[in-house]
């Protein structure tokens, strides 16, 4: 027998006819995808329900917020708002549980942080090492990764915080928050007896001509570079003999006399391999922070999101832990 209404006299709602959280939810997961396949299995619906309620959520707000063409789906101008909007929001309501866990001390304590080898090994040494003294109960995860494949580990939740190169070109995305902390100046590193060492200026025609020892295609040091060396119309002639993405892993190759090495680096790792050279050193540092910039190191976490006190807590120590700017040549 069909089911009265309270008062008969109330028109039949339509099951779609309010905008509802999960409707919010199904259309920033097809947002952050692009893709109704992906995002169904992530939701655990069917690809039928989930365009239902995105359908439904653009019936409510008299917009279009998807393109689909030839299977292709893309963000249309209120689509790129909405999605600005929304995505704290989702984070917001999802991180309720473990927050309400967490008061009640009813979870093990645990942080996840997708970070790059040379961030593990310099900058973030003393502040873990400062926080694991007053926190022995989280279970700390680091998951190493070079800053362009760390990002999608935060998006997508398998990590609490990622510590990440960032340039300034490159815009971040509408569900994350980036605080500044540090920064890597770009450096050239050749050997102390190679003609550039002695060259009281180094321009980017007279790095053109030697091998080079460039950093990995998914780092953003290597974006920041091809790019300075393409708008110069240099970029054809460049002779790239190898690629790594560690500074360190380069600068053993330099002391071999293998090329010289344009990268963005940890100024702690430029002080200890300088310090921990034989006198005289077989390596020349020299900052090129004048030609190619800098890369900012930043502390990011998913917009809207509530933090967990130890995450927090983890958060400002890192925010506040002094950095070195060690001097380059």
């Amino acid at each position: 027998m069909p089911r009265s209404r309270s008062n008969p006299l109330e028109p039949p709602r339509r099951y779609f006819k309010e905008l509802r959280f999960r409707q919010f939810r199904a259309f920033r997961e097809v947002a952050r995808t692009l893709s109704f396949t992906e995002a169904a299995e992530t939701l655990a619906l069917s690809k039928a329900s989930l365009w239902q309620q995105v359908r439904s959520l653009e019936e409510e707000l008299d917009t279009r917020l998807l393109r689909t063409e030839s299977q292709q789906v893309s963000l249309t101008e209120d689509g790129a708002l909405l999605l600005e909007l929304v995505s704290p929001l989702v984070e917001s309501f999802d991180s309720l549980k473990a927050v309400f866990l967490d008061r009640r001390r009813n979870i093990v304590r645990k942080l996840t942080v997708a970070t790059t080898s040379t961030l593990l090994a310099h900058e973030l040494l003393a502040p873990v090492q400062t926080y694991r003294q007053t926190h022995a109960d989280v279970r700390f995860t680091f998951v190493e990764k070079p800053s362009k494949e760390a990002l999608p580990l935060l998006e997508t939740g398998r990590a609490d915080l990622a510590i990440i190169g960032s340039l300034d070109e490159s815009p971040w995305p509408p569900s994350i928050e980036a605080r500044p902390w540090t920064h890597y100046p770009f450096v050239l590193m050749c050997g102390s007896g190679h003609p550039l060492a002695s060259q009281s200026a180094i321009t980017l025609g007279g790095l053109a001509p030697f091998p080079l020892l460039f950093p990995a295609q998914a780092t953003n040091a290597r974006f920041r570079v091809e790019r300075i060396f393409q708008e110069a119309g240099l970029l054809d002639a460049l002779n790239v003999v190898l690629e790594s993405s560690s500074a360190s892993v380069l600068a053993r190759f330099v002391e071999r006399d293998l090329g010289v090495a344009i990268t963005s680096m940890s100024p702690l790792l430029a002080h200890d391999l300088l310090r921990n050279s034989p006198s005289p050193s077989p390596l020349h540092l020299r900052d090129l922070s004048g030609i190619f910039g800098t890369e900012s190191v930043v502390l990011a976490h998913r917009k809207g999101r509530h933090l967990l006190p130890h995450i927090a807590e983890f958060c400002q120590l890192i925010l506040q832990s002094p950095t070195l700017q060690f001097p380059i040549p």
